[in-house]
């Protein structure tokens, strides 16, 4: 019988992967060998080699440079005064500074258009003069780098904020017997969290070049924007596949560097607990930094939120988004609900795989899934298009099935991290028990791991929800006619529809991904990561 059980669990667990091969590592295959069978050498360095290629290629590392330049600024020293700090509000404004990371970039480029465009509010309040100088700057590089960075600053803060949760107090209390707070701050804190900062500067840089809404919105050219023009308008999927080599070379990468040097770093800050945690007393500085920090709130969150609500103007607006739009908010439902519980069932399956394992195994599971985390979702789009839009496999590319493909694809690293952590937490004697009890691996998921990850497996449900929710790259790609989804659908509204509808419809799917985020904070707080630990 403890035969038969090691026999389920390693078929479940190689089912498990297999599912992650066929679904996403196999349409960038297929993308990478049909390109490599119809071109000539000569064709595929001439098209590299290009001018333009050139031009895309020092735009993409601009534009990701610069916005991993100011989120790195702003996210650490975010991270590091909500963390450390004793500012007022604290654990009330890192909630909401939380908010941008799961919005879907576009909506922060189209509220901030509202904003500060020709007829924003702005314009409206100040002058028309404004909205001039408001349009040109938004419709610029650096209007691109402000929406990029609003959006994206959280990466680095909650890792900041997370490495400096783990670092032991005791360290910090004996160097205080000798050095001031500044010192201590510099010599023992620091060191500890550049992890942290890197990874976040590493994880920000790869999705800002591999963002397509914000940049096309905002008409700056670059690979991603090139990629979807070529596919979508040329219909021409090698061109479209060969502008994207450089930028997949690009994400390798930054991938192979966050492999070889931040190793198992944000594993182990997540998961490692500390007990009291010291505070820097701030001073006569408190009030100050805490309206600062309310300040870039403000500014980041809040106002694009009410830019959209006052723009959507008044019920009618709603009205009018619902009687139109009403087949896509229940497409979005319905996709990312789905999703989120395929992306947790796999999830799971593949984190054990993963801690369960060998280092090696262990590093190959977890590579796949960031690079399919990293990848474009227009070119994981293309790459699923080309794999099963064949006559055999047409019920598939004609349904619901391909748009949660690309979503286990691309978010199942979402769930598998999460669930990581919380493996890492519960004693590897509880599975050595049911394995001496010959407990069968059903049995052992049902009573054991379910119990102890419940907190873990709904995290991660939630978590996918949301994102499989705000994914537009993707599922723009890839939609069948009839599975149009609401960020889809405002996408597409955006440039002809009346302003208050699309604001609407964008607020609509806003207060959505609020309620998943609210309950994943009101349900779990701050550990809803940990898992039950045999006294709660």
């Amino acid at each position: 019988m403890n035969g038969a059980k090691v026999r389920t669990r390693e078929i479940s667990l190689a089912a498990g992967l297999l599912v992650l091969l066929v679904i996403g590592i196999a349409p960038i295959a297929w993308m990478a060998g049909s390109i490599v069978a119809s071109a000539k050498p000569s064709d595929l360095l001439t098209l590299i080699m290009t001018a333009r290629q050139w031009h895309l290629l020092a735009n993409t590392l601009v534009l990701g440079l610069l916005v991993t330049a100011f989120s790195t600024l702003f996210g650490t020293a975010l991270g590091f005064i909500l963390a450390k700090s004793d500012i007022p509000f604290k654990q009330l404004l890192y909630s909401i500074l939380m908010v941008p990371l799961f919005f879907p970039p576009y909506l922060l480029a189209l509220a901030s258009f509202y904003l500060l465009g020709r007829k924003g509010l702005v314009a409206s309040v100040v002058g028309p003069g404004f909205g001039e100088l408001g349009s040109s700057f938004l419709f610029s590089l650096w209007g691109n780098v402000y929406v990029l960075t609003s959006a994206y600053y959280p990466v680095t803060m909650i890792l900041v904020y997370t490495f400096v949760k783990a670092i032991d107090s005791s360290s910090e209390e004996a160097a205080r017997l000798l050095l001031p707070w500044r010192k201590v701050l510099a010599r023992i804190d620091l060191p500890l969290i550049v992890p942290g900062i890197f990874l976040g500067a590493l994880f920000t840089f790869i999705l800002a070049i591999s963002e397509l809404g914000v940049p096309l919105f905002l008409r700056y050219d670059i690979f991603t924007v090139q990629v979807f023009t070529q596919f979508a308008a040329f219909y021409d999927y090698r061109t479209a596949v060969l502008f994207s080599v450089p930028l997949l070379i690009v994400i390798i990468v930054m991938l192979l560097m966050e492999r070889y040097f931040l190793r198992g770093q944000f594993f182990t800050a997540l998961g490692r607990r500390t007990g009291r945690q010291t505070t820097v007393p701030l001073g006569r500085l408190r009030m100050a930094v805490g309206i600062l920090v309310l300040m870039f709130a403000t500014i980041v969150v809040l106002l694009p939120i009410a830019a959209l609500f006052i723009t959507s103007g008044s019920l009618s607006s709603y009205l009018d988004a619902m009687n139109g739009s009403g087949h896509s908010i229940a497409n979005s439902l319905t996709d990312a609900a789905v999703g989120a519980t395929a992306i947790t069932v796999l999830g799971f399956f593949l984190a054990y795989l993963v801690e369960r394992s060998g280092t090696r195994r262990h590093d190959g599971v977890d590579s796949l899934l960031i690079l399919l985390f990293a990848v474009p979702g227009t070119v994981l789009g293309i790459g699923l298009i080309l794999l099963w839009n064949h006559a055999i496999t047409a019920f598939l590319y004609k349904s619901l099935l391909v748009i949660l493909f690309g979503y286990i694809a691309k978010y199942t690293v979402l769930a598998a991290r999460v669930q990581t952590i919380a493996f890492r937490q519960v004693p590897k004697s509880y599975a050595e028990a049911a394995r001496i009890a010959r407990v069968r691996w059903g049995t052992e998921i049902r009573r054991i791991h379910i119990p102890t990850l419940k907190k873990a497996l709904t995290a991660s449900w939630l978590i996918g929800f949301i994102f499989c929710l705000r994914d537009l790259d993707t599922t723009m790609t890839v939609y069948p006619p009839g599975s149009e989804t609401l960020p889809v659908r405002i996408y597409t509204l955006m440039a002809n529809s009346p302003g208050p509808v699309v604001a609407a419809l964008s607020l609509i799917l806003v207060l959505i991904t609020l309620a998943a985020f609210t309950a994943t904070l009101f349900l779990f707080g701050r550990g809803f990561l940990w898992v039950h630990d045999g006294n709660s």
